[in-house]
């Protein structure tokens, strides 16, 4: 039986939606900081150690087989973050369902006041 990275993900990600929050917030401040590109590695990289250094008793455990999927749902829930992460090609390839994942779309905010619709 073939081992379905794509379900193993989603499995993760309901017990734990902390952890998309936890991405979907760093990546925003690099790209906010004027970064054109991110690495979701790092992100991953800096979410351990802010976890390392904050928690005490189990250890933290953010496999590295999650990595690009994280990246395809940061790119379809953020438009700010849409083409911010490169990806490569995978053998079954990912596509997020945000509803199945429990996630909602981040709207865009309009620059000027006057469009905001509230």
């Amino acid at each position: 039986m073939a081992h379905d990275l794509g379900a193993e993900f989603e499995l993760y990600h309901e017990e734990n939606p902390h952890i998309f929050e936890e991405l979907k917030e760093r990546a925003l401040v690099l790209k906010n900081a004027g970064r054109k590109r991110g690495s979701i590695a790092q992100l991953f990289e800096v979410l351990r150690y802010d976890h390392a250094v904050r928690t005490t008793g189990e250890e933290f455990k953010l496999g590295n087989n999650h990595r690009a999927f994280y990246a395809r749902v940061l790119m379809a829930a953020c438009p700010e973050l849409r083409g911010f992460f490169i990806i490569h090609s995978q053998e079954h390839e990912y596509e997020p369902d945000l509803v199945a994942l429990g996630i909602r779309e981040v709207p865009r905010w309009p620059k000027r006041r006057e469009q905001w619709d509230w």
